[in-house]
């Protein structure tokens, strides 16, 4: 284990400079093999074929020194996790998880996002966990939803774990992904504002993806919370006027007696202590949140729209800015914690200051707790639009002729590829070790472009036929071939004499069928097990041959 503890021993308050060591230590948690993998995502129910299951894992619980609300310097937590085995440059990841007020329950000690995020993390990904500030092993009362230390936890988690991985001796790229839900949205997307504002030139992002966070914090997050009618979560309201009155003491100079109403003026506090769930402190609370405030201080709240508490939410607003790398806003509209009302209005905000790369993906009418599955599985394929592994091997330009008839072989392929750590190498299907290979009749080519790292990256390509109906002698042609496409049954009609050879080949020409058959009859044949994909139909007699192509669905 990696240690840089004298700062842990000796509770250090200096103020870190940017982008400066910020690791204290690390330990591995666990390991988990991709069988491991995909039976917790069949537990999940992810979709098949939605996640690649690439990578073993393993996962790491690192501390390490971030910046507090007041600037002070102060011990933070997370989870780290690993792809093993890897040769290539693989991108980075960080999750930002969901309210909590149980110290206990996030990444580094395997919460379930934790357990959600092995499903990037196998398909190439580094991934970051952040435990937040006041959460995990960090001290003293979670600064929630205060932007700022928000976005200094995910940043210096990422630096601390850029720490590790180079001491593991990994190698890791320099594209970040980040996505968060719920109050993971807004440390998301607070986490994305300052790099791009303020530190871009040491971190790449490739794209974000905040999921169902109050983003309108002083306008549509808090107005739901105030009216007079039950709301499901009412910790939420505490949580961030107990952490605000501590982090804005000038700005707020109400003591606790004045905003909370008697009992709950002395029975709240303390349960704020880490130890309790939401839901363990909401059932202490009347259902109506605003009950707990005095009648004055909520009666200032409410009407004032100049009043320190909203001044104090908006300064936490993320609204005022531009995302510049692709962003999706994923939200349901059914969401009862979190009005869908904050991703319309930032979507609205960030294309009003410029934005142009910004989408809305509207989940349905699930609620906050059903949405959070539906908008972290699909995560996955959003981030995968932008992968870019393998050392960055990607395919700049492709230049295909195509053949001109099924009969003929006169169609190329030439690639041209950009990345990797060096010279390319080429393996195509047909065994040719060159960028360009031609001589090729229609159907379906597939070549492996590797760099002196061993890292590869595999494109398939389609090459067609400028003539795509049957070729060949028209006495032979069948009369009627359907359905085609098909997926099963194929029917298979003549009208000519005799007897003739039937066979079907793959598109690398292998003969997988091989039939004698009588013109004079109808033919149907069964393809149902065959894998989808084109096929080649040919009929011979004396010398003589039709070729059809069969599309196999």
């Amino acid at each position: 284990m990696h240690k840089h503890l004298l700062c842990l021993l000796l509770s250090c308050t200096f103020l870190l400079p940017a982008s400066k060591a910020q690791l204290i230590s690390y330990e591995k948690i666990e390991s988990y093999s991709t069988d491991q993998i995909r039976n917790l995502a069949r537990s999940f129910s992810v979709p098949n074929g939605l996640i690649n299951f690439e990578y073993a894992i393993d996962t790491y619980k690192i501390l390490y020194n971030t910046v507090g609300p007041n600037g002070d310097t102060v011990l933070a937590s997370g989870a780290y996790l690993v792809p093993v085995n890897t040769t290539c440059s693989l991108p980075t990841i960080t999750y930002q998880h969901g309210t909590t007020t149980r110290k206990s329950n996030v990444p580094s000690r395997r919460n379930a996002e934790y357990s959600i995020n092995l499903f990037y993390a196998t398909g190439g990904y580094f991934v970051s966990l952040p435990d937040y500030i006041g959460l995990g092993d960090s001290p003293g009362l979670h600064p929630y939803v205060h932007s700022d230390s928000e976005a200094n936890s995910v940043i210096d988690l990422l630096r601390a774990g850029k720490e590790m991985v180079a001491e593991l001796e990994a190698k890791q790229s320099d594209d970040l992904f980040l996505f968060g839900y719920s109050q993971g949205g807004h440390a998301t997307a607070a986490a994305q504002k300052k790099i791009q504002e303020e530190l871009s030139d040491e971190f790449t992002i490739a794209a974000s993806n905040p999921m169902a966070g109050p983003y309108d914090l002083a306008g549509a997050q808090t107005d739901v919370i105030l009216l007079d009618e039950p709301y499901p979560t009412p910790a939420y309201l505490p949580y961030f006027i107990l952490a605000y009155l501590e982090i804005y003491p000038d700005l707020l100079p109400f003591t606790v007696d004045e905003v909370f109403a008697a009992p709950y003026n002395t029975s709240l506090p303390p349960l704020f202590d880490g130890s309790l769930s939401l839901d363990q402190i909401g059932a202490q609370m009347p259902a109506v949140p605003n009950q707990i405030l005095t009648t004055s201080f909520l009666d200032s709240f409410k009407l004032n729209l100049d009043h320190p508490m909203r001044i104090a939410l908006a300064r936490n607003a993320l609204l005022d800015w531009a995302p510049s790398a692709p962003t999706r806003l994923t939200h349901c509209m059914g969401d009862d914690q979190v009005p869908f009302e904050n991703s319309v209005v930032a979507k609205s905000s960030f294309e009003s200051n410029g934005a142009t790369q910004v989408e809305l993906l509207d989940l349905g009418n699930s609620d906050h707790v059903d949405c959070a599955r539906l908008a972290l599985i699909s995560g996955i394929a959003y981030f995968n639009r932008f992968y870019v592994g393998d050392n960055g091997i990607a395919l700049a330009d492709t230049t295909i002729v195509k053949a001109t008839d099924l009969n003929s072989m006169d169609g190329s392929i030439t690639v041209s590829i950009s990345g990797g750590s060096g010279d390319i190498s080429y393996l195509w299907s047909t065994g040719e070790t060159t960028a360009s290979i031609s001589g090729l009749a229609a159907g379906t080519y597939t070549v492996t472009v590797s760099d002196p790292d061993a890292c590869s990256k595999e494109f398939s390509f389609e090459l067609e036929a400028l003539n795509t109906t049957g070729t060949g002698d028209p006495s032979l042609a069948p009369s009627r071939l359907f359905p085609n496409p098909t997926n099963d049954l194929l029917t298979i009609e003549w009208t000519a004499p005799g007897e003739a050879t039937l066979r079907l080949m793959n598109t690398n020409g292998q003969s997988l069928l091989e039939q004698t058959i009588d013109l004079r009859s109808t033919k149907q044949l069964s393809l149902g097990e065959l894998p989808q994909g084109m096929y080649w139909l040919e009929i011979q007699q004396e010398g003589k041959r039709w070729v059809e192509k069969v599309i196999l669905w």
